[in-house]
């Protein structure tokens, strides 16, 4: 008998092992995840939310001066499809391990560390960080769920939270969209052949004069917009009309040169805009001219 109990209770420890291994039982801290997109950068986090449960967490369950997950179960991660500054200091592509050190009276310490597949901290050295930022940690109301929030203020910045019990944590996340977008205007065109890409040009040009941002670049892209446009042998059918497309460029053309106060060229290019006839019609904003 006792050597079938044996073989019986290994049988069954296999069976509770497998059953944790699949997730038969929801965690009591549960998985939490976001997305925020700042421009064309894709920031995504990747934590565990547990609950204060009448607990005092920063300096008891959260010791001061420890490597904490910043979270539960799993390392917190975070993940960046482009290159960042995180509080003016750089931070790669890619994902990370997202790591806090409390501290009392004192500012906490941010770490970006390179393995970002750990449970908690348990395995976490110092010696694979990428980025360390001291930062304050400034006074909240309760938070009773751990819970992380990303907030875009504009298309180059977002403004991180953490927030938990009576803690807040804040950093500010920037992109360099000018190189973003200056690499995609170049690979696009590096597909296109003469005949299309002065209009890669174009659209690059007008998200920019749209955002008012980078001006100088925007009309570089425009005038290499038109220089291309004079190669232009053929026009396939299934593009919109060549003439609509000429008379976007004469107007994102007119509204970037008002942008750098050269009312007096703007205008050039309105009249050139009137010049294609009644396609015109459908970009002309007269009460922005006005405005000019």
């Amino acid at each position: 008998m006792k050597t079938l109990i044996i073989p019986l209770l290994v049988c069954m420890n296999i069976a509770l092992s497998a059953q944790y291994q699949i997730g038969l039982i929801p965690r009591v801290s549960p998985d939490r995840s976001l997305s925020e997109v700042v421009g064309y950068t894709k920031i995504d986090i990747a934590y565990g939310s547990p609950k204060t449960n009448g607990r005092a967490i920063f300096g008891e369950l959260v010791p001061y001066g420890e490597v904490w997950r910043a979270g539960a179960n799993n390392a917190t991660t975070i993940e960046l499809s482009h290159d960042v500054l995180i509080n003016d200091e750089p931070l790669a592509a890619g994902e990370y391990g997202f790591f806090v050190i409390p501290r009392k009276d004192a500012d906490w310490t941010i770490i970006f560390n390179s393995n970002s597949k750990q449970w908690g901290s348990f395995r976490y050295a110092d010696s694979t960080d990428v980025l360390r930022i001291d930062v304050a940690a400034t006074p909240n109301t309760h938070v009773e769920s751990l819970r992380y929030s990303m907030e875009a203020v504009n298309t180059e910045t977002a403004n991180f939270f953490l927030d938990w019990a009576q803690a807040r944590l804040a950093l500010t996340i920037q992109v360099d969209n000018l190189k973003i977008i200056s690499e995609l205007v170049e690979a696009r065109v590096a597909k296109q052949s003469v005949n299309t890409s002065w209009v890669v040009y174009l659209q690059g040009a007008e998200y920019l004069v749209g955002q008012e941002r980078y001006i100088d670049q925007a009309l570089n892209w425009l005038n290499t917009s038109e220089e291309l446009y004079e190669e232009v042998k053929e026009w396939r059918k299934e593009y919109y009309p060549q003439e609509y497309v000429l008379a976007h460029l004469y107007w994102v053309k007119a509204q970037a040169l008002a942008l750098q106060e050269d009312v007096a060229e703007a205008k050039v290019y309105v009249e050139k805009l009137k010049g294609l006839g009644d396609v015109a019609d459908q970009f002309l904003d007269l009460e922005l001219i006005d405005s000019w």
